[in-house]
């Protein structure tokens, strides 16, 4: 993904080059990332995205894909902000680290 700030307007691209397969692989891919895109872009900053599909997106599970588009999202600091799952999600991995820290040391 490329993320360039602009702060009037929001736009979106997608591609997926001949390496996913033919062109109804290639259509799946990217229905699959403007879906989640469309369901995340409330929480996003303004600005140009390219998406750019990658093999393994027709293989996966949507769960795993949506976890991972929100990875890259949050990566590149394009929400607006921390949003209540992602805090949410912060506190478990803090927790559960905490847990498995202090059974490994016990």
């Amino acid at each position: 993904m490329f993320f360039l700030p602009n702060q009037s307007i929001q736009k979106v691209g997608f591609t997926a080059t001949k390496k996913i397969g033919n062109a109804v692989k290639r259509n799946r891919a990217k229905r699959r990332l403007r879906a989640l895109f469309l369901k995340h872009s409330t929480h996003l900053k303004n600005g140009t995205y390219i998406f750019v599909a990658k093999q393994s997106i027709i293989e996966i599970p949507y769960s795993n894909l949506e976890k991972d588009f929100e990875k890259v999202i949050s990566r590149s600091q394009a929400f607006k902000e921390k949003i209540a799952w992602l805090k949410s999600f912060d506190s478990f991995y803090l927790s559960s680290y905490g847990c498995i820290r202090s059974f490994l040391h016990s």
